[in-house]
C-alpha cells in the first residue's frame, strides 16, 4: 500500500512537470510567433514613416545652377517655363512647384518667359525683393545690388517689402529696400544679351567693362577714373573675343586698353 501511494505521488509530480513544461513550451511558441509578426509591423511603421518623411523632403528638395563666365544657359522650369541665364549667374527653385504658388531665386541676370497660369502666381525672389506674374516675359538684374526688372510683354508686379507697383511692357522698375522708381525703357537694349548680343546705347565705360568682367572673367583697372564717364553706342556678338571688343572702343575713342595677366589697365591717349 505505501508502495502504490509513492507511485501514485510521483506519477502525479511528473504529469504536474510536464504540464508546466507544455505550458512554457507553448508560451514560448506564442512568443516567438508573436515576434515574428510583430517586429515586421513595426519595421513596415518605420517604413512608411521613412517613405512620408521622404516624401515631404520631396516637396522641398531644390536645384541650384549656374551660368559659367562666358556662357548663357536655358532651363525649363517644372511648369514648362523657361528662363535664360546670364554669365556668372545663379538659379534656385524646386523640382516641383507647390500647389499655392510658383517660387524661384537668382542672383546675376536671368530672362523668363513664365507660362500662364493665374491661380499659381510665379515669384520671382532677389533677397527682400520680389517680382509677381501669371504669364509674362520680362528680364531682372541683381548686379547692381537694387533688383532691376525690364517687362517685354504681359504685366508683372514688383514689391519690397514697403510697397507694390505693376509694370507695363516697355517699363523698367528699379527697386531698392528704400523705393521703387519706374521709367519707360527700350527693352530690347536690357534683353539683347539672350540672343548673344552685346549692346549698348550712350553707355558710361565704367558699366561696359562692369559687363565685361562678367563675360570674359577679368578685372579693368582705370589709370584715370575720368575715362568712367565716357560713352559709347555699339554693339557686338558676345562669343567674339574680349580684344574684338576693346579694339572697336578703342576706335572710337581716347581710352586704351593694356593687358596685364587676368587685369586690364585703362588709359587715354590724346
Amino acid at each position: 500500500e505505501l508502495s502504490e501511494i509513492d507511485t501514485r505521488k510521483a506519477y502525479k509530480k511528473v504529469a504536474s512537470r510536464i504540464n508546466a513544461n507544455r505550458r512554457s513550451r507553448i508560451f514560448e511558441i506564442f512568443s516567438r510567433v508573436a515576434a515574428i509578426i510583430v517586429f515586421p509591423l513595426i519595421g513596415l511603421t518605420g517604413i512608411l514613416g521613412y517613405l512620408q518623411v521622404k516624401d515631404s523632403f520631396a516637396d522641398i528638395t531644390y536645384v541650384e545652377v549656374n551660368a559659367a563666365p562666358g556662357t548663357i544657359s536655358k532651363y525649363q522650369l517644372p511648369d514648362k517655363s523657361y528662363v535664360w541665364l546670364n554669365s556668372g549667374s545663379w538659379l534656385r527653385y524646386p523640382t516641383r512647384f507647390s500647389e499655392e504658388s510658383r517660387r524661384v531665386e537668382i542672383r546675376g541676370e536671368a530672362y523668363f518667359e513664365v507660362a500662364a497660369d493665374i491661380d499659381h502666381p510665379f515669384r520671382v525672389i532677389c533677397g527682400t525683393r520680389q517680382v509677381v506674374v501669371t504669364g509674362t516675359k520680362f528680364n531682372v538684374s541683381t548686379y547692381s545690388g537694387e533688383l532691376c526688372a525690364t517687362l517685354a510683354e504681359g504685366t508683372v508686379s514688383v514689391a519690397n517689402g514697403r510697397e507694390q507697383q505693376c509694370l507695363q511692357p516697355g517699363q523698367q522698375a528699379v527697386v531698392s529696400d528704400e523705393e521703387i522708381r519706374v521709367r519707360q525703357v527700350e527693352t530690347s537694349l536690357y534683353t539683347a544679351w539672350v540672343e548673344g548680343k552685346f549692346v549698348f546705347d550712350n553707355a558710361r565705360l565704367e558699366d561696359i567693362v562692369k559687363t565685361l568682367t562678367r563675360w570674359y572673367d577679368v578685372e579693368f583697372d582705370f589709370k584715370e577714373p575720368s575715362l568712367k564717364e565716357l560713352t559709347f553706342t555699339l554693339s557686338a556678338p558676345c562669343d567674339e573675343n574680349l580684344l574684338f571688343v576693346v579694339k572697336l572702343l578703342e576706335g572710337v575713342s581716347v581710352a586704351r586698353f593694356q593687358t596685364e595677366g587676368k587685369k586690364i589697365g585703362i588709359s587715354a591717349v590724346y
